[in-house]
């Protein structure tokens, strides 16, 4: 038995800094490359980066590895990419006020989004400007920032282990009484 749950305890170990080593390589890759269309060729293990970030509690100090990792490797990515569109304005980035933290893991709920449709609903939602019709309006950017709202606001309630602030907390409100297209568009 206690071979058992030694061999257990290692595997856990060691699978863990496994994730964590992989996201450490990944920001590495990120660094080198050098071309926007390199970032196209991380899709999948940034879905994954997005997925960790937003199934753990949030850590303000003391980083692990593998979030700290995870994070840097998202904030690359959302900067440098061509094949999706991270929209940082509206309701909900406003609502994050000046923490950055939070305006990443959003960042990371419309990221999980995004790729989630294009490989598994065969979707790839990617706004583009029209004349005479503002950017915001665009039925893409809403679907964009909704979605990832709801993902960001499900994390905040019940993984994040953090009071948000009271506009964030209004959102969570929407969000929970089926009132959040109003809220983040009217």
């Amino acid at each position: 038995m206690k071979r058992l749950l030694l061999s257990s305890t290692l595997l856990f170990f060691l699978l863990n800094s496994a994730t964590c080593q992989d996201f450490e390589n990944l920001l590495e890759r990120l660094n080198n490359f050098n071309e926007f269309e390199q970032y196209n060729e991380v899709d999948l293990e940034i879905l994954e980066a997005s997925k960790y970030l937003l199934s753990v509690p949030i850590q303000r100090s003391n980083y692990s590895k593998e979030f700290y990792f995870a994070l840097k490797s998202l904030v690359k990515w959302c900067n440098h990419t061509n094949g999706y569109k991270i929209l940082i304005f509206g309701k909900v980035i406003e609502s994050c006020g000046d923490d950055a933290l939070m305006k990443n893991l959003y960042m990371a709920a419309m990221t999980k989004y995004l790729i989630n449709e294009k490989y598994n609903n065969g979707r790839h939602v990617f706004p583009e400007k029209q004349p005479d019709i503002n950017f915001g309006d665009l039925p893409e950017v809403k679907e964009t920032l909704l979605e990832g709202a709801k993902i960001f606001f499900d994390y905040i309630a019940n993984t994040a282990n953090e009071r948000p602030n009271k506009q964030l907390r209004n959102g969570i409100k929407a969000h929970e009484e089926g009132t959040l297209t109003a809220y983040m568009f009217e």
